[in-house]
């Protein structure tokens, strides 16, 4: 931000204020003008990197907005609401009393169902003797429960945790359900009813169960509607949008293969494997240096 205030065209935004980081410190304010309009511009921050709360009077809002976009896209910034900050905020630690404690910002917002449970776990551990419970479904997404938080779900709350697969890009489309099919330890589940989930190869073919590629979700759902889990593209990022789609199979970068029942197994991240093609998974357990 203190780059756009100077101005890549040698233009000033901001007039009046010395930005250095001796002058103007975190936590502070200080009063000049913004594209010559009055301002109060805060140092602040609400993910942890630099950051400032620009304040025009408000007939001037829209057009102070316009110039800083006009310096910011070309450098390659990104615009984000409120909902995106309570997120980062969260992710880094930065809570605010009210909004975030009161339920605004939840673990779930920033995939951390996994830790709430954990914590839950930790604080009650025996939840059915002090509370009355009826609960119809736990779920835990973010990362893999481990034995001990899935024994006490199933123990302390009376049902075992649904582990959900999910992305911002395509959100929760695999996973658990215990009303429908048996959870299989290590599994990432089966595809919820309704999407059309696939694992497929280079070329975009679906690989044969047993085989590792990449697991896929198709732009529609099973009645060839536009899948409303799923993103529309990336924001003002066309090519971004293009390189993650094979026709209309949106890859979600992970690796994985489907056994005979419609279960999928973690093989690992496609960015980490240098060609990810299908290939039978027996034959991985035969390296020396692969264990289980």
């Amino acid at each position: 931000v203190r780059g756009l205030a100077i101005g890549w065209d040698d233009t000033p935004l901001v007039e009046g204020i010395d930005m250095s980081n001796e002058a103007f410190p975190h936590m502070s304010v200080r009063e000049g003008t913004f594209c010559g309009v009055p301002t109060r511009l805060f140092r602040m921050s609400f993910t942890g990197e630099a950051g400032y709360e620009v304040n025009v009077p408000a007939d001037y809002g829209e057009a102070v907005w316009e110039a800083i976009w006009a310096r910011a896209e070309p450098l390659g910034a990104c615009a984000y609401g409120t909902e995106t900050m309570h997120v980062l905020r969260a992710e880094k630690g930065y809570i605010i009393v009210g909004q975030d404690t009161d339920g605004t910002v939840t673990p779930y917002d920033a995939s951390l169902a996994w830790a709430e449970l954990r914590a839950l776990m930790q604080g009650s551990p025996n939840a059915r003797e002090h509370y009355k419970l009826a609960l119809r479904a736990v779920m835990s997404t973010g990362e893999r429960l481990d034995e001990a938080t899935r024994t006490w779900c199933e123990t302390a709350l009376g049902l075992a945790p649904n582990e959900m697969f999910g992305q911002a890009e395509c959100n929760y489309v695999i996973g658990g359900s215990g009303k429908r099919w048996a959870a299989r330890p290590g599994s990432m589940g089966r595809p919820y009813p309704g999407h059309r989930v696939a694992v497929i190869d280079e070329q975009g073919q679906a690989c044969p169960a047993g085989q590792v590629g990449e697991v896929a979700v198709n732009r529609y759902d099973i009645h060839g509607h536009p899948d409303p889990a799923l993103f529309l593209g990336y924001w003002s990022n066309e090519a971004a949008t293009r390189e993650k789609f094979s026709g209309d199979w949106c890859r979600t970068g992970e690796l994985a293969h489907l056994d005979a029942d419609g279960y999928l197994w973690h093989a690992g991240r496609a960015q980490d494997i240098i060609k990810a093609t299908c290939e039978p998974l027996e034959q991985l357990p035969q390296h020396p240096d692969i264990s289980r």
